[in-house]
């Protein structure tokens, strides 16, 4: 080669190496043009958000008021209004009682109740279903059964309602 064609292969590749470098640095340049743009959109809806996030903060959130109660309670105890109503849903129910009294409570605003008797397992449900869709509150706090005749069974619950009022 002669030094003419060695001094041109230096230039040139001087030439492509500073053309290299500078489409690279526009690239770069270009770049991060891009990525300021990208990062101050970011930015901006960062700070659109925690200025919303501090005012939903600010304000209070009003509560729905409690839905009204299912259950009612009386002032004083209701004993021979309970002891009527127990007995008109057993008869709507089918149940026979044996028994069905007010019984000794020492909790205060308690008055419970002590019901034996028969039915079908069909009329024995029908008549506890009846008892917990009433107004009044009426809670089984006690129950067993035993096999009776071939299609009935015996039962015996222990009942108990509430009342507003201090003393049974």
């Amino acid at each position: 080669m002669s030094r003419f064609s060695k001094r041109l292969v230096v230039v040139i590749t001087i030439l492509s190496v500073s053309l290299l470098q500078a489409g690279l640095a526009g690239v770069a340049y270009f770049g991060r043009k891009a990525s300021e743009g990208i990062l101050q959109s970011e930015e901006e809806r960062r700070a659109k958000l925690s200025a919303e996030i501090e005012l939903a903060q600010e304000r209070k959130v009003e509560t729905a008021p409690p839905p009204p109660s299912r259950w009612r309670l009386l002032d004083n105890p209701d004993v021979s209004g309970i002891l009527e109503f127990v007995q008109a849903r057993g008869d709507a129910s089918g149940v026979v009682f044996a028994s069905v009294k007010a019984a000794q409570s020492s909790t205060a605003g308690k008055q419970s109740y002590q019901i034996t008797g028969h039915g079908t397992p069909d009329q024995v449900c029908l008549f506890l279903e009846d008892l917990e869709t009433q107004e009044r509150l009426i809670l089984v706090e006690s129950g067993k059964v035993t096999p009776g005749s071939d299609s009935e069974i015996l039962f015996e619950l222990g009942l108990a309602t509430y009342h507003l009022g201090g003393s049974r």
